[in-house]
């Protein structure tokens, strides 16, 4: 993907479906938009249900505070880190996005490691189910290294 933070938006529709990366920018489409529907649609199938009596409550609250401006990068956390920590390639990928957000006011760039998982219902990781974004993930930082 582009890198450039001055560059057009991402098209979603350049991308495959079902795709870790197609469901993140579904997901931030929605969140742009301040669509909780779209945005619960794209969410990993285990959370909306773990949630369901207060999904669409649950994520105005936490997207509510934090205007997404753009989009301007998505990567894959690289193989080898994934593997290292133990994880299905198959089932679950690590993203690494670059956003431009404003809170309060403020207008800056963040870098932010949301997860997507890929399951065919609920708690049941499917290399042929859906990819959803567990949304509790979207604002993780990469720890400060000591």
């Amino acid at each position: 993907m582009n890198k450039n933070p001055f560059s057009k938006p991402v098209d979603i529709t350049m991308l495959p479906e079902n795709t870790p990366e197609r469901a993140y920018l579904e997901f931030a489409k929605a969140w742009q938009e301040k669509d909780y529907e779209g945005m619960l649609n794209a969410c990993q199938q285990s959370w909306a249900i773990d949630y369901a009596d207060a999904t669409i409550k649950t994520l105005d609250e936490a997207f509510r505070g934090v205007e997404l401006v753009q989009l301007i990068y998505v990567d894959r956390i690289p193989t080898e880190e994934m593997r290292a920590k133990g994880l299905n390639l198959d089932v679950v990928a690590d993203l690494k996005v670059c956003v431009k957000i404003k809170i309060g006011g403020k207008t800056k760039i963040e870098v932010f490691l949301p997860r997507v998982i890929c399951e065919s219902g609920y708690q049941q990781p499917d290399p042929k189910g859906k990819w959803g974004v567990n949304p509790v993930s979207c604002f993780k930082k990469r720890p400060a290294k000591r």
